[in-house]
């Protein structure tokens, strides 16, 4: 769409989202031709909350409101 980035582009064809008349296309600079018709493939959204990580932290104080971490 008009809101894709040009390098957002790139990365879609390098994944080989990328089709034109029904075949992957393999190269960024690629000129079009007219009727060429191109289709691609958008992968799923990421999710966009954080996801934790279970990593070992140094608590040195913890209660209800308050948290210290070394």
């Amino acid at each position: 769409g008009p809101d894709m980035s040009r390098s957002r582009v790139q990365m879609l064809i390098r994944q080989g989202a990328v089709k034109i008349g029904g075949q992957p296309v393999n190269e960024t600079k690629r000129k079009m031709a007219v009727g060429d018709r191109v289709s691609v493939d958008m992968p799923e959204p990421e999710p966009a909350e954080p996801q934790g990580e279970n990593i070992p932290l140094d608590v040195l104080y913890e209660d209800n409101e308050l948290i210290v971490i070394n």
